[in-house]
């Protein structure tokens, strides 16, 4: 595709009123924010719970409650060039992945070595995401309403560690480990599904003509 070719697309784009289709990419990835939120909240609310059924000492705590940052600095780091290289669609693919992966892997954590391997692989797919998610909003919203949906992307998150807090309330030491982890995946398979689905009919259906020529 040629410069001038995306040139007038992004042109067009500015031009025209937003449609159902960007409304619908946006909250698709609004959605896939907000389990980020509730998956890195919920450890925060079980985390005592945690800590009494494994027998950890503070500093352990420390550690694990930190594996998920980890993951997401190194994700955060790697997706901006993978992004560059392979193209936004596959890494935001990918980072579903590793996600996915992760809360699985944190929900049969047989001890707190794995649990804490588990949230480093969950954190590195939201570290994946998060730059790549909002470069997709910046490019599919117009200017003119840019800071108006990316400040509503943002709002996802606190809604996601309030949902996070009500899921932990009175979660008992035997369940608190799975509960860390263990949201419905059902959200997040459909994201990727939609999301793919979404970028590729942009890619094949709306071949843009320069018609300013």
């Amino acid at each position: 595709m040629s410069d001038r070719y995306q040139v007038s697309i992004a042109a067009r784009l500015e031009r025209l009123p937003l449609t159902g289709y960007q409304r619908t990419l946006f909250l698709i990835i609004a959605t896939a924010w907000l389990f980020d939120s509730i998956d890195l909240g919920s450890l925060t609310f079980v985390l005592g719970s945690i800590r009494s059924d494994f027998g950890l000492s503070a500093a352990q705590t420390g550690l694990l409650s930190s594996m998920s940052f980890v993951g997401m600095f190194l994700g955060a780091a790697i997706a901006g060039i993978a992004a560059d290289r392979y193209g936004r669609t596959l890494v935001f693919q990918a980072s579903m992945i590793f996600w996915g992966a992760g809360g699985i892997a944190c929900g049969l954590a047989p001890s707190v070595t794995a649990l804490g391997a588990a949230r480093a692989l969950l954190g590195f797919g939201m570290g994946m995401e998060f730059p790549v998610a909002q470069s997709i909003v910046s490019e599919i919203i117009p200017a003119r309403v840019r800071g108006r949906y990316l400040a509503l992307l943002e709002g996802f998150w606190p809604l996601g560690f309030i949902a996070a807090g009500r899921r932990g309330r009175g979660a008992r030491p035997r369940s608190a480990g799975s509960l860390a982890c263990s949201k419905p995946r059902m959200p997040s398979k459909v994201s990727v599904w939609l999301l793919s689905e979404l970028l590729h009919g942009c890619r094949g259906q709306r071949r843009f003509k320069d018609n300013d020529a």
